[in-house]
């Protein structure tokens, strides 16, 4: 789900009323749509997969099958913990690809060949072992009674439906009519990412971030030189398993304005050399656990159109993902599955950014699946350098870990970034703030590419930098931490000059 958007200011985080959640369906296909690159050395495309057990989109106008939509969780799992000592990316990112899809195909035989006897449409996934089905409630019974199944999850889905014709609506995405581009957006400022490109030459190139949002306006003329298909190609560089857009496309504003501020030109983004490719998780802000592992998937390994997942090429992912949303109970999540794919991708050496959630000032209301060690999350302070009384805080409960969070926290509270259409929006809340995270390893990672991959040490990084902020003297203490870090600031405050000089300095 699209983070709820913070108060005070018109914001490109969408609003989700009670009378949009009631308007829940269960079952929107997911088209098989892998989408987009521009790569001189392309191998020759495989040929898509059409066998029967693919699923097809429903059109925005169909009725809802009367049939459940619902994801089965394996039993046993691929483990890819062994790679983290893989120093080389590449053997890295392709070892964890080849174990995790030779376990899913290797280990669900039987357990296909029921699907098919049972002529039902599926998908399967590797990032975490599973299936998302479309069937009856008996069939899903007899199915979780298998001894090979762990558990199932509801995939509640909604049918893609215009933005002025939801029921209930959304807050609209008011873009700036009186902005002329050049303005420096004051949390690229702030954080010192215009010293990291003038005094040490750095901006991010060599570097591929991924969105994982509501999509990107490609054409934008911040964001159209940094992506990294092109034209008339967009294969290995955008995915909407949503809506099936064969180009990228922004059905809200809010993943143009989370990648400008990641990527973008002109003085919205923190790293401007960086390239991105995209992918829709959130189709009219809302997902669920399926539509999010799409775009784990993709991001990791891309794959071309009309091919499925199996078939990505992890050589060509992003090495940094930005995910400016949370996967609560009602999309059908638990504690487990998002998080068992976050786990893969770091081991694997992919740094994935999350928002720590807008359900602040209480304590212990970080979102699902920023709560996880495997991410780095971010929470908002504003131009005044406090900490935004929407931004969620630690200490972790749901696992029980009592875990410190969010790691740190950048600017969140009106942002100048990129609207689709070539226009601008200023925004806020923590889907604001970790765009400036991803963007600032994007600019250490080019700075140094013996840094790549390794994460402990980045995060190290990071926190070493950052600017510390005690709260002795804060109206509200999360968890009992005063000092450094703290759950409501993590390590402090995120500065990218001082992070890129220490990324220097580190050796292979």
């Amino acid at each position: 789900m699209a983070l709820p958007p913070a108060p005070l200011y018109p914001s490109v985080q969408p609003r989700i009323s009670l009378r949009w959640i009631a308007a829940l369906v269960t079952l929107i296909g997911l088209a098989i749509n892998a989408l987009g690159i521009a790569n001189p050395t392309e191998p020759e495309q495989p040929e898509p997969e059409t066998r029967t057990s693919e699923m097809v989109m429903l059109p925005a106008d169909a009725a809802a099958p009367k049939l459940d939509y619902f994801l089965v969780v394996m039993q046993k799992q691929a483990d890819t913990s062994f790679a983290r000592t893989i120093m080389d990316r590449n053997e890295r990112v392709t070892t964890v690809f080849q174990q995790l899809t030779h376990h899913a195909r290797n280990t669900t035989e039987s357990f296909r060949a029921e699907l098919d006897a049972a002529g039902v449409k599926y998908r399967q996934y590797y990032i975490v072992s599973s299936f998302a089905i479309y069937g009856d409630a008996a069939l899903r019974q007899r199915l979780a009674a298998r001894a090979d199944v762990g558990y199932t999850l509801d995939l509640p889905s909604m049918q893609p439906l215009e933005s002025d014709s939801l029921p209930g609506g959304i807050e609209p995405v008011i873009p700036l009519d009186d902005y002329t581009p050049g303005e420096t957006s004051w949390g690229v400022n702030h954080i010192q990412a215009p010293q990291v490109w003038n005094e040490i030459g750095v901006t991010g190139s060599g570097i591929i971030i991924g969105s994982a949002d509501t999509g990107v306006d490609w054409t934008h003329p911040d964001l159209r030189a940094n992506y990294a298909g092109k034209q008339d190609n967009h294969n290995y560089t955008w995915y909407d398993p949503w809506f099936g857009s064969p180009t990228p496309k922004d059905f809200n504003g809010h993943g143009t304005h989370t990648t400008g501020t990641m990527a973008g030109k002109n003085g919205i983004g923190v790293a401007p050399g960086a390239k991105w490719i995209g992918c829709v998780n959130l189709g009219r802000s809302y997902g669920n656990a399926a539509y999010y592992m799409d775009c784990m998937q993709f991001l990791f390994a891309p794959f071309p159109q009309n091919a499925s997942a199996f078939q990505g090429n992890p050589l060509w992912g992003a090495h940094i993902v930005n995910n400016s949303w949370g996967c609560p109970p009602v999309e059908g999540c638990n504690l487990n599955v998002l998080v068992a794919g976050m786990k893969n991708l770091s081991n694997a050496g992919q740094l994935n950014v999350l928002a720590a959630g807008n359900s602040g000032p209480g304590c212990s209301t970080i979102g699902n699946p920023a709560f996880t060690d495997e991410v780095l999350t971010v929470g908002a302070i504003g131009p005044k350098l406090n900490l935004m009384a929407f931004s969620s805080r630690g200490p972790v409960t749901e696992d029980g870990s009592g875990r410190i969070k969010p790691d740190i926290a950048a600017p969140g509270s009106e942002i100048l970034s990129a609207f689709p259409g070539g226009r601008y929006s200023k925004s806020q809340g923590t889907s604001m703030a970790a765009p400036h995270v991803a963007g600032v390893v994007a600019l250490m990672w080019s700075a140094n590419p013996a840094l790549v991959g390794r994460l402990e040490t980045t995060l190290r990084i990071l926190q070493n930098s950052a600017t510390p902020i005690e709260i002795k003297n804060s109206g509200i203490i999360c968890g009992g931490e005063t000092g450094v870090p703290n759950n409501l600031y993590g390590y402090g405050i995120l500065n990218a000059y001082t992070a890129v000089q220490q990324a220097k300095q580190v050796s292979r």
